[in-house]
């Protein structure tokens, strides 16, 4: 799991001129992590789909009413994902998952290298790395604002890992809805160029991960809080692009 946007590009809009509803005016009061989460917590999946796709490079090549059937679907086929792997190992416990699954799990302190802020990564064939610094931060914060309410002790864990385990599952298994549904870049006579949609993988991932933990939010909301141990005002403009998406 990780946040890749480009900061430096958004102020730059600003600076020329261009509106960005996200971007934080001087004298705009960042809100209590608490109150970004509580009101974070309400927001449906469609729409924390939407939230995806406003990253996805393709974003521009498919219809809105296309776009809403394609999260429908990317919800979906996480949840059902979920189901079958505890209804397979007969287990609700995602560790109990990785070691049936072979994975390997390590806990480096920070990744190494890279522009974007990460908390956690798949890299095949079968290792997940869930990153100390992150962690610790995000206890810490959890018990400084009394956070105990809506992310339990191992919360924040649980969910990074089920949401890597996901993806482990998806590169095994090339019939997933994620695999199959492809968006046409060009077709030239016989010859034709599709893609693969990437927001598709990160949505199913969070479907998978809320389903399986039974979590009563979307695990998105982790792109606001775990970017908040670092970055207040980043995490604010997130949270308030969030919010403004119709």
């Amino acid at each position: 799991m990780k946040y890749k946007e480009n900061f430096a590009e958004k102020f730059m809009k600003s600076l020329m001129g261009k509106k960005d509803s996200s971007i934080k005016s001087d004298n705009e009061k960042i809100p209590e992590i608490r109150k970004m989460l509580e009101d974070l917590i309400a927001v449906s999946d469609d729409k924390w789909g939407r939230y995806a796709f406003r990253r996805e490079p393709l974003n521009g090549r498919s219809s809105e009413k296309e776009r809403n059937l394609l999260i429908s679907k990317a919800n979906i086929c996480g949840r059902e994902e979920a189901e079958k792997i505890k209804e397979k190992f007969n287990t609700e416990s995602i560790y109990e998952c990785t070691e049936k699954l072979n994975l390997n799990v390590d806990y480096p302190d920070k990744p190494v290298g890279g522009a974007h802020i990460l908390f956690a990564q798949f890299v095949e064939p079968n290792n997940i790395s869930l990153f100390k610094d992150s962690l610790d931060k995000a206890k810490k914060l959890i018990e400084e604002e009394s956070l105990h309410n809506i992310f339990e002790e191992d919360s924040i864990r649980e969910i990074l890992l089920a949401h890597e385990v996901f993806h482990f599952i998806e590169e095994k298994n090339d019939e997933l809805f994620k695999k199959t549904e492809k968006i046409r870049l060009w077709k030239l006579g016989p010859l034709k160029n599709d893609s693969s949609i990437v927001a598709l993988g990160e949505i199913a991932g969070m479907a998978f991960a809320k389903e399986f933990l039974k979590l009563e939010f979307s695990p998105y909301i982790l792109d606001i809080f775990l970017v908040y141990i670092y970055n207040k005002e980043a995490s604010y403009m997130l949270y308030k692009e969030v919010m403004n998406i119709k």
